[in-house]
């Protein structure tokens, strides 16, 4: 063989073994890809679910709102001291831990979508900037 096909074939050789840590990485990235797929289909489930419950929170929060409102308009047609006075002093209280379990709700709630929020726009400028 002449130095010029021995270099060809040390080339073949070396390319080779390129070519075989080549198809080691796509058999990895294949597995992974899987992973990534089934990591995106819990992602698509928990944004679902995360819209699920801000529904039901906005529905909370604007029965809570209803129910505030009838009450302060059933303040103004009562006299003081009135038995319905004292029930409706009764229901103030409930009322008052109503809002207060409203509240620590939204701001959990808060907490969670702005993570999201955050992670998922994250996700998405990681992916539309290729390196």
């Amino acid at each position: 063989m002449t130095r010029e096909q021995i270099q060809m074939h040390q080339d073949h050789v070396s390319w080779n073994s390129d070519i075989g840590m080549w198809k080691q990485d796509l058999a990895t990235w294949e597995l992974e890809l899987v992973a990534l797929k089934e990591a995106m289909d819990y992602i698509n489930e928990a944004i679902n679910n995360h819209e699920n419950a801000l529904n039901e929170h906005k529905g909370a929060v604007n029965k809570h709102y209803d129910r505030l409102n009838k009450h302060e308009a059933d303040l103004s047609i009562l006299t003081e001291g009135s038995p319905l006075d004292v029930e409706m002093s009764a229901m103030h209280q409930e009322e008052a831990q109503a809002h207060l379990l409203q509240t620590d709700a939204h701001e959990r709630l808060k907490r969670y979508h702005h993570s999201v929020v955050v992670l998922t726009k994250s996700l998405k400028r990681g992916l539309e900037n290729p390196i």
